[in-house]
């Protein structure tokens, strides 16, 4: 029983360190933290590139770290190539939309406006 509980001690402590590594929230804090050192001129931009390049460098560490603990080699990402997106947009969006009065005895329910078309 004593060493049962040794190992989930051990285990827990082993998850808490992992989960810590793999935090990028540190590294997030001090690229903005240098960016507005760089606005405020308290470092030059050569400091900022110095900087941003470790923190990168960390980020793009834990990266792979996670995704080789999700089974996922960061080589078999790359290796499918670019990735295609294709959206289309409809509808003036410089108009506004027109107001949506409450309905009389409740509250209030959404309507669906259609908006113009440019064509």
């Amino acid at each position: 029983m004593i060493i049962s509980g040794l190992r989930w001690i051990l285990s827990a402590i082993g998850q808490a360190a992992t989960a810590e590594l793999d935090d990028d929230t540190p590294l997030r804090e001090a690229l903005l933290e240098a960016g507005l050192r760089l606005q405020q001129r308290e470092i030059t931009e050569e400091e900022y590139a110095q900087i941003e390049a470790v923190v990168l460098a960390r980020m793009r560490e834990i990266r792979e770290r996670r995704q080789a603990a999700a089974g996922v080699a960061a080589g078999d990402v790359a290796s499918r190539g670019p990735i295609a997106v294709e959206a289309t947009i409809l509808g003036d969006f410089h108009q506004p939309a027109p107001p949506v009065a409450p309905r009389r005895g409740g509250a209030a329910k959404r309507r669906r406006v259609r908006l113009p078309s440019r064509e």
